[in-house]
């Protein structure tokens, strides 16, 4: 098992790392590189959530005074609580969140239909496996700076374990698995290497931003191999305020790169230093 060795200036969340073994309760998780590129490639909404957030605040105010000026009447008006107006501003999110990614998603789909001539009836069932696809992956996206995985799960327990992959197993001959299959790898290569690029461009993890020629190519490779395939997040990752790709990213970069250069990859992405 891996160790994670000491550093010299990492913030004392990263100090968390030192001497840390991967414990057996750490999280698993099974990547969809296509979300991964549409967290990435698509608006940002975190000021559109900083909004939100505020605007939760005011109303929660509001029904704080309402319930005041109304606790001596008989007939008390409808309040919402703290909880409802959260899963307003969720649903409000979510159903932004899939505006944005509708188009580029079904022609996502669009490619996966031509690979596996599907028939009408299957092509009916699929369109609506892969709606829910494209809703659970806007829940994941858009709901992440106001919901923990943890209430995810339990808010939405059936859209969370919803798997298309696992769904359209069950309508396809096994000559149209073959032909899902290659479609799968092929799409997950080509989502890898658009990470990489979009994320060496975010957190310049290039020459651009410090790192050597020899750095650039050890970090791109570990990009790629971040969104390809089944992960097991370390539990001080998993802790730390930023993104499921960020923490996959991370991850990647310790289990593949050296611990002074995963260091500086840390601090790119984090902001720390």
């Amino acid at each position: 098992m891996k160790t994670i060795l000491p550093f010299s200036a990492l913030a004392l969340v990263i100090g968390a790392l030192i001497g840390y073994s991967v414990p057996k309760q750490a999280k698993f998780e099974e990547i969809e590189t296509a979300e991964s590129v549409a967290e990435v490639a698509y608006p940002d909404l975190s000021g559109e959530v900083a909004e939100l957030k505020s605007r939760l605040e005011i109303v929660l105010k509001e029904n704080e005074s309402l319930q005041a000026k109304l606790q001596d009447r008989e007939e008390v008006a409808p309040v919402k609580s703290e909880e409802q107006v959260k899963q307003d501003l969720v649903d409000s999110i979510v159903q932004k969140t899939v505006s944005n990614m509708g188009d580029q998603h079904w022609k996502q789909f669009n490619s996966i239909v031509k690979k596996m001539n599907l028939t009408p009836e299957q092509l009916e069932i699929a369109k609506s496996l892969w709606a829910k696809e494209i809703e659970r992956r806007a829940l994941t996206i858009g709901a992440r700076n106001l919901l923990s995985q943890d209430e995810l799960k339990a808010k939405y327990p059936e859209l969370m374990d919803f798997n298309f992959r696992r769904e359209m197993q069950n309508i396809l001959t096994e000559e149209q698995k073959t032909a899902y299959q290659e479609w799968d790898q092929e799409r997950r290569q080509q989502g890898a290497e658009q990470m990489s690029a979009m994320l060496s461009g975010r957190y310049q993890l290039s020459e651009r931003g410090g790192f050597s020629e020899t750095e650039s190519t050890q970090i791109n490779d570990a990009v790629k191999k971040a969104f390809q395939g089944r992960m097991e997040i370390p539990e001080p990752i998993e802790k730390l305020d930023i993104s499921n790709t960020e923490k996959r990213l991370l991850t990647s970069c310790y289990n593949n790169l050296s611990p002074e250069l995963f260091e500086k990859v840390y601090k790119k992405i984090t902001g720390d230093g």
